[in-house]
């Protein structure tokens, strides 16, 4: 088995500020974890990228620079936190392994082939679980697991059981737990609409006076206004002729008259 090699110094500093002095001095923090206290350690962000570049669970030969001379260590990256926009790495933490001693990782798991169930029917493949736990001698690690799914129909499924380890591999994750499926594509159904009931429009001006309730009081007509015109079908009545005066009684004006 072949290992990435990666060199890295100790540093000391623990102090606010020190992360940034490092960066600007063209390294990042790091730090390595296994038995014992935590080593601080600085490393090359671009030699760190190169070494995982040589895909998950890579084994480090790790060659720490002490006062001593150089010390050299087994790890793997345990955690790792890079720039959210360029993507350089900004700070690493390393585990500390043995050769002779199981340990539990998480590999990737890879589908492979075009679903019948897809291709023919146009069925939707889902990728259930894309991590798989295991434990095994570290030189034992799968670079990853993959999974044949061309011949999944509609509605068929994968679980871990079916998935195919190499031998030393212990499987950790739940057996029944699906990794892949074909489901059948989900019609939208469109809801009819229902047409809005036309509002009719305000009657304003002569309509809206005609549709006055019957039984209110009309106001009286104004002086010197035209009389109202009679109704459609009667004649108008002639005006009354005054009744004559009583024998022996003056007309009332002309008594008012000589009164004043």
């Amino acid at each position: 088995m072949e290992f990435v090699e990666l060199s890295a110094e100790r540093r000391t500093e623990r102090r606010k500020g020190a992360a940034k002095r490092l960066r600007r001095a063209g390294l990042i923090p790091a730090v390595l974890y296994g038995e014992g206290e935590p080593l601080l350690l600085s490393v090359s962000p671009k030699a760190l990228q190169a070494a995982l570049g040589a895909g998950e669970n890579v084994i480090i030969n790790l060659q720490v620079k002490t006062d001593g001379g150089v010390e050299a260590r087994k790890v793997l990256v345990k955690e790792f936190q890079a720039d959210p926009v360029r993507g350089a790495p900004l700070h690493a933490d390393f585990l500390g392994i043995s050769m002779m001693r199981v340990i539990a990782v998480k590999v990737p798991v890879e589908l492979v082939g075009a679903p019948v169930g897809v291709t023919a029917k146009g069925g939707i493949l889902e990728h259930a679980l894309w991590e798989l736990e295991v434990k095994c001698l570290p030189a034992a690690i799968p670079e990853r697991v993959t999974l044949d799914v061309s011949g999944l129909d509609l509605g068929d499924a994968r679980h871990v059981k079916d998935l195919k380890v190499p031998e030393g591999v212990t499987v950790e994750t739940d057996p029944e737990q699906v990794v892949a499926m074909v489901s059948v594509p989900r019609l939208e159904v469109e809801e009819p609409v229902t047409p809005e009931a036309p509002v009719e429009p305000e009657l304003v001006g002569r309509k809206a006076e005609a549709e006055e309730p019957e039984g209110e009081e009309k106001e009286p007509a104004k002086k010197g206004a035209a009389p109202p015109k009679a109704e459609a079908g009667k004649k108008p009545e002639p005006p009354k002729k005054p009744e004559p005066a009583k024998k022996g009684e003056a007309p009332r004006r002309e008594k008012e008259k000589e009164g004043k």
